[in-house]
């Protein structure tokens, strides 16, 4: 792919033996890079990581006064393409003009405070998107997008968290291993976003009664094993213990949003006490529903998730785009040959875009699980 201007976004994407070898590919594919290119977004793969620092030096030398922002997962993806084994790199930039973005980090694991100059221009921008990235052990995520909604109570967070297995790392200029760094967009840039589930509900909300922990008791005065196994049916639950392939829970995000969920894990079932455990930590009053989630659900969820943005679109054109899925979608749920992206293709067309497999995403300030979050640039 030679990377070329549309509308202003830049994009590129290669794998190799070497590290290097698959920067200068990318590099190869942009060409002369626009002097008036403001923030560029990289993601690695695992094996990229040793090279990253001297990667990034390389960047910064021929992009000068470019910010680069990014992250490393087990797998990152170009327009229709995924990589996942060896060193491989995507890029993406962009000439977003700087008053129109605001980038922000912490390099604290527990940090949320943001710097007055970010809280001013908060302030000044009430309303936006913002990208982020973290590692998973950045206990404070929910904690940093209420202190960014504190200042921009309008602003939309999406993103993800390194899924390097082990070796989590995300990008600000440098590389970091602990905290959080992003990017906040004006109001000023258009931009759409969605994401999918990949599940398909197969019950109605019920009422958590009671719970202990991430141990669910009650359902709508009911034992809660009871209502799991009227939903699930007959032919699953002959196979309790493998339950948990297929059935997942998902929490209601808000009152009375029905299509709006949080999937989490069947973690287990107590069967003397009627309970069932969930990969979260559980509160009387909370809402939750069983999903379903296989290939089929997953493609479904992601066809419906890009025709509602087609819709939105009507016909515009898209700069370029963002794409953060999980480590169990990707070539887990949709194929080996970069099934997921290509429907991302299929559906919207050929655009620059890049993005990376990660061990939790971010959509409007929440954390989901097993769920593609696309973010597009107009």
């Amino acid at each position: 792919m030679r990377g070329e201007l549309v509308q202003q976004f830049w994009a590129a994407h290669a794998a190799a033996d070497e590290a290097e070898s698959a920067l200068a590919c990318c590099l190869e594919q942009l060409g002369q890079i626009p002097p008036e290119t403001t923030l560029g977004f990289i993601y690695v793969t695992t094996a990229t990581l040793k090279s990253l620092p001297g990667l990034l030096e390389q960047l910064r030398s021929q992009t000068p006064g470019v910010e680069w922002l990014g992250c490393c997962g087990d797998g990152i993806c170009g327009a229709g393409v995924e990589y996942y084994d060896g060193p491989a790199i995507a890029l993406l930039l962009t000439d977003i003009e700087r008053p129109h973005f605001c980038t922000l980090s912490s390099r604290d694991d527990l940090g949320v405070a943001l710097p007055e100059a970010v809280r001013q221009w908060c302030e000044e921008h009430p309303q936006g998107v913002g990208l982020i990235h973290a590692v998973p052990t950045y206990m404070a995520c929910g904690a940093f997008a209420d202190e960014v909604r504190r200042y921009a109570p309008q602003m939309s967070l999406n993103g993800g968290l390194s899924s390097s297995l082990g070796r989590y790392r995300h990008i600000h200029n440098g590389v970091a291993a602990q905290g959080i760094s992003g990017v906040l967009f004006s109001e000023r840039q258009t931009i759409l976003s969605a994401h999918s589930q990949g599940c398909t509900p197969i019950s109605d909300h019920f009422s958590v009664d009671a719970a202990q922990q991430n141990m669910v008791s009650r359902l709508s005065g009911r034992p809660a094993l009871d209502v799991l196994r009227e939903s699930v049916g007959e032919v699953l639950w002959r196979e309790p213990q493998r339950l948990g392939n297929y059935i997942f829970i998902g929490l209601q995000t808000e009152p009375g949003s029905d299509d709006d969920y949080m999937v989490r894990n069947l973690m287990g079932l107590d069967w003397e006490g009627g309970a069932i455990a969930v990969g979260d930590l559980m509160e009387s009053h909370q809402r939750l529903r069983f999903c379903r989630r296989d290939g089929n659900a997953a493609r479904d969820d992601m066809v419906a998730m890009l025709q509602r943005l087609k819709q939105q679109l009507n016909g515009r054109t898209i700069r370029g785009g963002i794409y953060i899925s999980c480590v169990g979608r990707g070539r887990r749920q949709f194929g080996e040959q970069s099934g997921e992206l290509q429907l991302i293709a299929e559906q919207l067309g050929d655009f620059p875009l890049a993005g990376f497999f990660a061990n939790g995403e971010f959509y409007n300030g929440r954390l989901y699980s097993y769920t593609g979050v696309l973010t597009l640039f107009l």
